[in-house]
């Protein structure tokens, strides 16, 4: 996706995205249509999702479909417990991104796949087993400054 603006360099020494990757990539607003329409009304799992959702909200592209987010469902297992970013969450769960994976798509999505599957006994343990229980679960969690961090 093009940003259609420079990438910073703080942001590619994270990711490791570069201006030239980008070029000639389609803009936002394709892409998450795009991607949109490729998940119909399917239910999504992310981490952090209200990050995510703050930032391409102003896009025209609304994801009114369910959203499964593994930093809330942690928040609402280990209220006690700090940490429940995704880098925390991997060592607490004995979870690996394989090298130079972590802050790429598809690095950071295998291990909040892995996270899932690791709360998903503790979530059966505590009798949530729909999902308008897990939401509902993951709601009470949810702090605003989640889609500010």
């Amino acid at each position: 996706m093009d940003p259609q603006r420079p990438i910073p360099p703080a942001s590619t020494a994270i990711h490791g995205i570069t201006d030239a990757d980008v070029v000639g990539a389609p803009p936002l607003d394709i892409v998450l249509t795009r991607f949109r329409n490729y998940v119909g009304e399917a239910v999504l799992l992310a981490h952090n999702a209200a990050f995510d959702l703050l930032a391409i909200s102003h896009k025209g592209v609304a994801f009114d479909i369910p959203i499964i987010d593994t930093l809330l469902i942690s928040r609402a297992l280990d209220e006690a417990l700090d940490g429940h970013d995704l880098d925390s969450l991997a060592q607490r769960y004995d979870l690996a991104f394989p090298p130079g994976t972590r802050h790429t798509a598809l690095g950071d999505a295998r291990v909040t796949a892995e996270l899932w599957l690791a709360l998903l006994p503790r979530l059966e343990a505590r009798g949530v087993d729909t999902l308008e229980q897990l939401l509902a679960l993951q709601a009470n969690a949810f702090d605003r400054q989640d889609a500010s961090a």
